[in-house]
């Protein structure tokens, strides 16, 4: 009868990928004890990564945790080391809980991997990003979050690669053409004895369902005065004249005019203002985009006769109609987590590109994701998307539909080797 050893020394060393990543869980049969740990800052760069250390208790019979931060969100300094623990942290297995420890690292020269072909048995992988990776052949990088599928039977257990981390290096680079613009490098992260991999990548999204006027546009944006034509003002029987400033509330619809010494009277003169005269930026893009008034659909236009609503020596006040809100209810929608698009189906509407849409923040919009077999409805947008409580612009319409951008769900991240964790690890056998 084989008896276990009563105490094992472990030491634990893997290269830090960008995101929360176990490091070691207690294995069946033993309790632990975390005699050190510490972070490195291997880059040859001069950037200040961050890591954050956390052990985590899992209940088995409800696969609910509980995280307690060791350290947070703490800098290594550039050829440098964090120690994380210098002491004795308790790590447990049981019929009731697991225990195990992560770290969190934010890095730079993150990118979100959208394609990956992986050759076996040679051990060859080709990577594709979404925006230009800025790698370099010979670079060392760790990869994360990669999801494959192999064939059944094969006795494999997990589909998220690497498992365990590592770190790599950059073999080639296709189509370099200029000097950090390629979206493709080349690897060898290992054979797989034989077992071929598919990549998954991003997970593919299935509407299920929209909340009762869950998509936003309109409302009270604010709107900064840029210019006015010449005579953009037009004052019955009296002239035209150029304002020099101008302030709209879209709540009440008020516009306030500055022309210095203008002479007018509330309640007497009417005016008219000539069309896509007066230009403003506003919120809905946050200010990107010049934008004219009246348009043609706007309440005032080819109106020449608007009364003055009050006056001070060098401003006048007239009402040009508030800026509301219009709500719609999608019926259906589209999104692809490689790129970010959300394509809504939303009915008849008049809204363009390059205007403002909010998509309510209280995540009314419903799908299912193959990452669980499309068994569990999510809503979005979550507190941790891009999207929420903000305002997005819309890239394009058709008739019932339009497109937005909300952020790409990656499947997978790279990024140069930054940081390195080690540990030392008593593990005291309890059979």
């Amino acid at each position: 009868m084989a008896v276990a050893p009563v105490n094992k020394f472990l030491t634990v060393a893997v290269p830090v990928a960008p995101g929360p990543q176990k490091i070691y869980e207690v294995p069946t049969g033993v309790s632990s004890i975390l005699l050190f740990a510490q972070v490195s800052n291997v880059s040859t760069a001069t950037t200040y990564p961050n890591v954050t250390f956390w052990h985590r208790r899992t209940t088995r019979s409800t696969t609910n945790f509980r995280d307690t931060r060791v350290i947070r969100g703490i800098d290594v300094p550039p050829n440098d080391a964090v120690v994380l623990v210098d002491g004795r942290l308790v790590l447990e297995k049981d019929a009731i809980k697991i225990d195990s420890i992560y770290v969190d690292a934010v890095q730079s020269g993150i990118v979100s991997v959208t394609g990956c072909t992986y050759d076996e048995p040679s051990g060859i992988v080709t990577v594709t990003t979404l925006t230009p990776h800025g790698f370099a052949a010979g670079q060392e990088i760790t990869l994360s979050g990669l999801e494959f599928i192999c064939p059944s039977g094969s006795g494999i257990t997990t589909t998220i690669f690497p498992d365990p981390q590592s770190s790599y290096v950059v073999d080639s680079i296709v189509n370099p053409g200029q000097v950090g613009t390629s979206k493709t490098f080349v690897a060898n992260i290992g054979s797989a004895a034989g077992i071929a991999h598919t990549y998954i990548g991003s997970p593919q999204h299935t509407f299920v369902s929209a909340g009762t006027s869950s998509v936003v546009a309109g409302g009270e944006y604010v709107h900064k005065f840029v210019s006015s034509l010449e005579d953009s003002i037009k004052i019955a029987g009296a002239g035209n004249t150029t304002p020099t400033n101008a302030v709209y509330t879209p709540a009440d619809g008020n516009l306030v005019f500055t022309v210095p010494n203008h002479g007018l009277t509330a309640g007497v003169e009417t005016i008219g203002i000539a069309t896509d005269s007066l230009t403003f930026t506003c919120s809905s893009d946050n200010h990107q985009t010049l934008k004219t008034y009246p348009r043609t659909k706007d309440p005032i236009h080819d109106n020449f006769a608007i009364g003055i609503a009050g006056t001070t020596t060098d401003t006048f006040t007239i009402n040009v109609g508030v800026s509301t809100f219009i709500y719609h209810t999608p019926t259906d929608a589209t999104y692809d987590p490689a790129t970010g698009e959300l394509v809504l189906t939303i009915g008849y509407h008049e809204i363009t590109a390059g205007n403002g849409v909010a998509v309510k923040i209280d995540g009314p919009i419903t799908f299912t994701c193959d990452s669980d077999n499309n068994t569990t409805p999510q809503s979005y947008p979550r507190v941790t998307d891009p999207a929420y409580n903000t305002t997005v612009a819309v890239a394009s319409t058709t008739a019932t539909t339009i497109s937005v951008n909300v952020g790409p769900i990656s499947g997978g991240k790279v990024a140069p080797l930054q940081m390195e964790f080690i540990a030392s690890i008593l593990e005291n056998s309890t059979t």
